[in-house]
């Protein structure tokens, strides 16, 4: 014998409708393309914001040669390579995301992993854009 919810539905219609409305409920979180005009280096995250490598960059937010890097306490220039969820303001000079915002001359704290070359991730790299060592940010 079958039985069917008081509403007359099976628990499996139940179910797939639910499915239904929490997926045309859910928000996109396809990130935006790379901004070609951007002084920052990006890439397209794969993964939500705030997951990923755990290795921390502290320094000062730094313009070299059109291109955002951060100074760390002994001077080395790393390139963070941000999700392409943050945006430039060329006329503010601020750089913007997740509800940070970086300028010149701000401190800093990232999460994210580091790399000795380009990581092969970066979808914009400015030209100029080199440093001691990049980072990928997956977290401030």
């Amino acid at each position: 014998m079958r039985t069917t919810s008081s509403g007359g539905q099976s628990p499996w219609l139940t179910l797939a409708f639910a499915a239904v409305a929490l997926t045309a409920c859910s928000s996109s979180t396809t990130p935006p393309e790379a901004d070609a005009d951007s002084p920052a280096a990006s890439y397209t995250r794969t993964s939500d914001w705030g997951e990923g490598d755990a290795a921390l960059l502290e320094g000062t937010v730094a313009l070299e040669n059109s291109c955002l890097t951060v100074v760390d306490a002994t001077g080395r220039i790393v390139v963070p390579v941000f999700p392409t969820d943050f945006t430039w303001d060329d006329e503010a000079g601020e750089l913007s995301g997740f509800g940070h915002t970086f300028s010149v001359g701000d401190p800093v704290s990232l999460g994210g992993g580091y790399s000795e070359m380009p990581p092969s991730i970066a979808e914009h790299l400015p030209n100029g854009c080199e440093g001691d060592q990049y980072f990928v940010v997956h977290s401030v």
